[in-house]
């Protein structure tokens, strides 16, 4: 294991350790009779975050649990507590009060969210290529549009994709509310605080994005095919068809975009045919199969066993 992978594995339960802080702290502040005193909040915070992270480190595979491959459930229920604080400081608090302030760390429980995704996406990528077995390796030049190149895929970019859609829905919803009088919060309030929550989400985008490469790097290994630092596992794929000009490997279910390579950029495309065909089938325009997975030349025998190995992995577990 090496030190950016174990730096992950202790960074994890911490994120997750923060984010109860964030989430659930604020609240005592609010409790009747609490004094918002500093010293008292950080102490609270410095409990809770105990229990918090003694939880999370004890618990089993935890990157396999916050790295679903359907995470938009479980990652709207988590970021649920920092739109309701994102509610209380628009409408129930005061510029510059003690109250604000909670209602702004409240907010804020969606940094240790998205660092918590993320990471546990990277220990998930890591221990499935660990010993994986690479059968081709190809750049499909620029990113093209559909969830490929420097774009954040799979559980980051579902975790994006709902911090997005609830700051959109509550501060539009607050600004009308308070366009048309329904909340005694003037829009002069509101604005600025809408403005810089939107800010820091586009920020976080923008950080994403550098993140990324300008060639996309393909690599088809058996435990999925690796698009830059994202995995997808074979299962969801339908197949692969070759066309004039693109690789196209289409995913299951509609709001999936298929995974789509510039066949020009790829040195051997029939040795990626042949990598491919190892594990999914080719299909027609239509999805109609046309070889069967693992009836390639030179793919795999009668008993599953590989003909020609493939070269090790080990240069993608750190990526």
């Amino acid at each position: 294991m090496s030190a950016l992978q174990r730096f992950a594995r202790r960074s994890l339960p911490a994120s997750v350790a923060l984010y109860v802080v964030f989430a659930v702290v604020p609240a005592v502040g609010f409790s009747p009779g609490v004094p918002v005193a500093p010293a008292f909040i950080a102490g609270a915070g410095a409990g809770v975050f105990a229990v918090a992270f003694a939880g999370a480190a004890s618990a089993d595979d935890l990157p396999a649990a916050l790295s679903s491959r359907s995470p938009v459930a479980p990652l709207a229920a988590a970021l649920a507590p920092p739109a309701v604080w994102f509610a209380v400081l628009l409408l129930f608090t005061s510029p510059e009060s003690p109250e604000a302030a909670l209602a702004l760390v409240g907010v804020l429980a969606v940094v240790p969210v998205v660092v918590a995704v993320v990471l546990a996406d990277r220990l998930r990528t890591w221990s499935a290529l660990d010993g994986a077995t690479e059968y081709a390796q190809f750049d499909g030049g620029d990113g093209d549009g559909t969830g490929n190149g420097a774009r954040p895929t799979g559980p980051v970019a579902a975790t994006l994709l709902v911090v997005a859609g609830i700051v959109a829905v509550s501060a539009g919803a607050a600004v009308v509310a308070g366009s048309v009088g329904v909340i005694a919060v003037p829009l002069d309030t509101l604005v600025p605080s809408t403005t810089a929550l939107t800010t820091l989400l586009g920020s976080v985008t923008t950080v994403f994005a550098a993140l990324g490469d300008d060639d996309t790097e393909y690599v088809v290994t058996d435990a999925g095919l690796r698009v830059d630092r994202a995995l997808h596992e074979w299962d969801e794929f339908e197949g692969y068809r070759i066309e004039d000009d693109e690789v196209v490997l289409p995913r299951s279910g509609r709001l999936r975009p298929a995974v789509t390579v510039d066949a020009d950029a790829v040195d051997d495309l029939d040795a990626v045919a042949t990598a491919l065909g190892r594990f999914l089938p080719r299909i027609d325009a239509r999805g109609r199969v046309e070889v069967e997975a693992g009836r390639v030349r030179g793919s795999v025998d009668g008993d599953g066993t590989a003909l020609d190995a493939g070269r090790s992995a080990e240069s993608t577990r750190d990526r």
